[in-house]
C-alpha cells in the first residue's frame, strides 16, 4: 500500500489510521463477543419484518400489507 501525504504530521496520522483499521478488523474476526452496531441490528429487523409481511401466514391481504409497511418504515432512509 502506498500512502502519500503533504506534510509529516498528516504521513503520521495516515498511518495511525490504518493501523488502527487493521487492528480493529483483527479484533473483530478473532473475538465472537463483537455484536454488530451502527444501526445494523436495527435494519436487519425492518428487513426480516418486511420480508415476513410478504409470507405471512394470514389470509388477510391488510395484515400482510400492515407488516410490509411496519418494516419498510422501521428502515432507516436518508434525507435528500
Amino acid at each position: 500500500m502506498v500512502i502519500r501525504g503533504s506534510t509529516e504530521n498528516i504521513m503520521d496520522d495516515l498511518e495511525r489510521a490504518v493501523d488502527d483499521g487493521v487492528n480493529t478488523f483483527k479484533a473483530l474476526s478473532r473475538d465472537d463477543r463483537f455484536v454488530p452496531g451502527a444501526g445494523a441490528t436495527e435494519i436487519e429487523l425492518a428487513k426480516q419484518i418486511s420480508s415476513f409481511g410478504e409470507v405471512c401466514p394470514t389470509k388477510k391481504k391488510l395484515d400482510r400489507m400492515k407488516a410490509s409497511l411496519f418494516g419498510s418504515h422501521c428502515s432507516v432512509k436518508s434525507s435528500p
